[in-house]
């Protein structure tokens, strides 16, 4: 459901409650912007409901205490939660590093969120910061949706080379 500016939360419940998906990832501040807790609460009840696997996306570690915060609200059900954490952007030249996964990770700690967690970066480091991801007993994320270049700095061929280097790190 990342809007990319294009659609308003309620166009993004309207999609979820119209498809009805196995799994979305939502960018948790998109679905909040409108601050309709009411609708927000009864698209991610809705979803549960359904069986629907949900990722939150977080694109700052703060967003993590946001979750939190929703969770012990009852906007989001109780329970192991899936993030997906985002390093960099298109807007910062795509820049991101290993090192950006801390703050992620320190806030899962002390907010106590459990259940698992993925990362995706941006740009030419986005195979170390994967990397350091599954060290660190999380998910990666990968494909050409952030990044074109393989980690010796070529171009990379398709996704699929992309994806290849990835999995070789396992």
């Amino acid at each position: 459901t990342e809007a990319a500016g294009r659609y308003d939360p309620a166009a993004q419940r309207a999609l979820l409650r119209d498809i009805r998906p196995e799994g979305v990832s939502i960018a948790l501040t998109e679905m909040l912007a409108d601050g309709d807790r009411k609708a927000a609460r009864a698209c991610y009840h809705a979803l549960a409901e359904a069986g629907t696997a949900v990722q939150h996306i977080l694109y700052e570690a703060d967003q993590l205490d946001l979750l939190a915060r929703e969770q012990a609200a009852g906007t989001i059900p109780p329970g192991d939660l899936q993030t997906l954490f985002v390093l960099g952007r298109y807007t910062e030249g795509q820049h991101s590093e290993p090192a950006m996964l801390d703050p992620f990770l320190d806030g899962l700690s002390a907010l106590g969120v459990t259940g698992d967690w993925a990362l995706c970066a941006f740009g030419p480091t986005e195979t170390a910061c994967l990397a350091e991801a599954l060290r660190r007993g999380g998910c990666a994320r990968v494909g050409f949706e952030n990044n074109l270049w393989m980690a010796d700095g070529s171009l990379a061929a398709d996704n699929a080379a992309r994806v290849a280097e990835i999995a070789a790190l396992l």
